[in-house]
């Protein structure tokens, strides 16, 4: 008789290594990001992913070899790819008269955590590609500027 609570007990431990679920396997992740382009450079940019939260900002954008450039208007967006949906995750800009734009804060945005296609919180392997759009006014050139820089493209397998 002795034998049946030992080989139960045996059993249910087996059966609760076995049973595996999404909660258990999410994790926090925190990416402390940085790229350039042709004439910028971006340094800090923070994502922060838990199963409640997606945090992203806190970067500075520099433009190359400048002090100072006058502006009437500037614009950011920071996309992720997840899912292979190309997503805006953040976007701010500024625009008036005589704006300088030579040194710039990208902000922070903190809201819920994106879901995947079967509405669970996503994970870092679902981001695919992290880049940022910046857009401005040249008044010398009398058009408008685009330049990306890529922040994040995962290389293997991430754990």
């Amino acid at each position: 008789m002795r034998i049946v609570p030992v080989l139960l007990f045996i059993f249910l431990l087996f059966l609760s290594g076995c049973v595996e679920t999404r909660e258990a396997e999410l994790k926090e992740y925190y990416l402390s990001l940085m790229g350039e382009s042709e004439n910028w450079k971006l340094e800090g940019y923070e994502i922060e992913i838990t199963k409640e939260t997606f945090m992203a900002g806190n970067g500075f954008l520099n433009m190359k070899n400048r002090e100072k450039y006058i502006t009437d208007s500037f614009s950011v967006e920071v996309h992720a790819v997840i899912d292979n949906v190309d997503t805006v995750i953040q976007k701010n800009g500024v625009s008036g008269a005589g704006v300088n734009i030579a040194f710039e804060n990208t902000g922070e945005i903190v809201e819920d955590t994106y879901l995947d296609a079967k509405g669970n919180p996503i994970t870092l392997e679902d981001i695919s590609n992290v880049y940022v759009v910046l857009e401005w006014w040249d008044l010398d050139q009398k058009k408008k500027m685009k330049e990306i820089i890529d922040l994040y493209k995962p290389t293997g397998d991430i754990t």
